[in-house]
């Protein structure tokens, strides 16, 4: 699975290869706060867990090709989130660390702003006490973001996660299916 990953990733970045030799290369390092929600209930074993919010932070490095106003990504990072609930009158907390793998495309409205949309894998088995299918090691959600540019190197941005599949209750426990980041990113190069 790895290497047909890495195989599909090489791909589609060595297919915008005549047109990233007229491309502007950034590379940024990036930090968010994060904020999460399940839309449905969850359950375990057939009965209803009560959890609260996910809060959580992320650290990404972000390579990028400008292309006059357009933009092809690649995020790699990684993020941790927390929550606690109750379950049958009992409390919980649950922690997640994540590895995060993106591809993005964006597109520049006007000097200071920046749209874009692009898909995410990550990890969904870590060291959790409660397994799911353990067949869906990763989960794929689809992003959306937005940019503002507030310094000539410096860009805060926000961002919209919805997970796409696998969206399994026992997984929802420890990663929700929709994330707001807010964050900001600091260009390197």
């Amino acid at each position: 699975m790895k290497s047909f990953l890495l195989s599909f990733f090489l791909c589609f970045i060595g297919s915008f290869y005549p047109l990233i030799t007229n491309a502007q290369y950034k590379l940024s390092a990036a930090v968010d706060g994060l904020a999460g929600f399940n839309t449905s209930e969850v359950y375990l074993q057939s009965n209803k867990l009560d959890q609260s919010l996910f809060i959580g932070f992320g650290a990404y490095a972000i390579n990028e090709y400008q292309i006059e106003s357009h933009s092809l990504r690649s995020i790699i990072g990684f993020k941790g989130l927390w929550s606690d609930g109750t379950y049958e009158g009992e409390n919980f907390d649950v922690q997640s660390y994540k590895l995060v793998l993106g591809l993005g495309y964006g597109f520049k409205l006007t000097d200071n702003f920046k749209i874009g949309a692009g898909i995410e894998l990550e990890n969904n088995l870590d060291f959790n006490e409660i397994r799911g299918q353990t067949a869906e090691i990763l989960r794929t959600s689809f992003i959306s973001q937005i940019d503002y540019k507030i310094h000539e190197r410096i860009d805060i941005y926000l961002l919209y996660y919805r997970a796409l599949s696998p969206i399994f209750d026992t997984y929802l426990i420890f990663n929700p299916e929709n994330q707001f980041r807010l964050g900001l990113s600091y260009r390197i190069l």
